[in-house]
């Protein structure tokens, strides 16, 4: 399971932490690297850019520092393109606002 953690501050990113959990059934789960997409969209439901993020094979959490000092989306679109493979987890805000215009 993939989810993040994001801190908005004044309509800018604070903080934006990648978490990971090894699925608890089968023997061989395991962190992996892995490249997935994040889309942000505006307030017409956009894309206005979408960022690379890789995993770690070795850190259930850490944070991804190129993040911080950017225009805080109105909704975050993990796994945009579907190119990762994991159980990904919408935050709270953009579920929200998917829900309410899609």
């Amino acid at each position: 399971m993939i989810w993040h953690d994001i801190t908005e501050v004044d309509g800018k990113i604070t903080k934006f932490v990648v978490n990971q959990k090894i699925n608890e059934h089968g023997e061989k789960n395991r962190l992996r690297k892995q490249k997935y997409k994040v889309a942000f969209y505006d307030d017409k439901m956009e894309i206005i850019d979408t960022y690379d993020i890789t995993t770690k094979d070795d850190q259930e959490t850490f944070e991804v520092p190129e993040m911080v000092g950017k225009d805080a989306p109105f909704a975050y679109h993990i796994n945009y393109m579907n190119f990762g493979f994991a159980k990904f987890v919408i935050d709270p805000k953009s579920l929200t606002v998917f829900e309410s215009n899609l």
